[in-house]
């Protein structure tokens, strides 16, 4: 597992700095996207249910 973080750590090109927020500008985005992160995961776990009481049923 040290092979990834090393090369994170010590790469030669850095991701640029995070922008600072401009007036809770960002503070809202992270909302939005931590809001649609959510949602597809609920879908996905919903889903999952889903098909595992079918594969359950199939297996009575």
């Amino acid at each position: 597992m040290t092979g990834p973080v090393r090369t994170l750590v010590f790469g030669t090109r850095r991701p640029p700095p995070a922008r600072l927020p401009v007036g809770g500008e960002t503070v809202v985005e992270d909302d939005e996207l931590r809001t649609v992160a959510q949602d597809r995961l609920g879908r996905a776990g919903a889903e999952v249910r889903r098909r595992l009481m079918r594969l359950a049923g199939e297996q009575m």
